[in-house]
């Protein structure tokens, strides 16, 4: 097993292959490099994956309090319990179905604007000319990764929207 007390943190500089052949717990966690858990991760808040360089690849479950996928590939085997996983797209491929979010859809966009920080969100329009012109363009990646590494929420409110798929 591998336990971290705050941060895990890794990234391609060239190159990181990390393997836990038992689980993983940490408070937070950003990845952008090749990981390979042969048991569970276990995040107690966010878990933020960017990066199309490297993937994951989880034998068992994902838990975390908020998931962020940025072009990076999460294959897990197990299930996924998280209250909100949020995307550029469904790059968190699961043995059973959860709830996916992207970043992009309109459905969500109240909900969106309500949890996402100042600077992370991309806003398209003028939240002010109504919720018909508003939405968000693209979720910057790596600002989100630098509040969570700094040890701050990555949303700054809890996640109001639809909980079941």
């Amino acid at each position: 097993d591998l336990e971290v007390a705050g941060l895990y943190h890794d990234w391609m500089d060239p190159e990181a292959v990390v393997i836990v052949t038992g689980d993983l717990h940490a408070q937070r966690l950003v990845s952008s490099a090749f990981l390979e858990v042969h048991g569970s991760v276990t995040v107690e808040t966010d878990c933020i994956w960017r990066d199309n360089d490297g993937c994951a690849e989880i034998m068992g479950d994902l838990r975390a309090g908020f998931v962020y996928t940025k072009y990076h590939s999460v294959r897990v085997h197990g299930r996924v319990v998280a209250p909100l996983v949020l995307g550029d797209a469904r790059h968190v491929v699961a043995g059973r179905p959860y709830l996916f979010v992207g970043e992009t859809d309109a459905r969500h966009k109240a909900a969106l604007r309500a949890v996402l920080p100042r600077g992370v969100a991309m806003i398209e329009g003028d939240p002010r000319d109504g919720d018909d012109e508003w939405c968000i363009d693209d979720v910057d990646a790596e600002a989100l990764a630098r509040r969570v590494a700094a040890g701050k929420p990555a949303l700054v409110a809890p996640w109001k929207g639809r909980r079941r798929r």
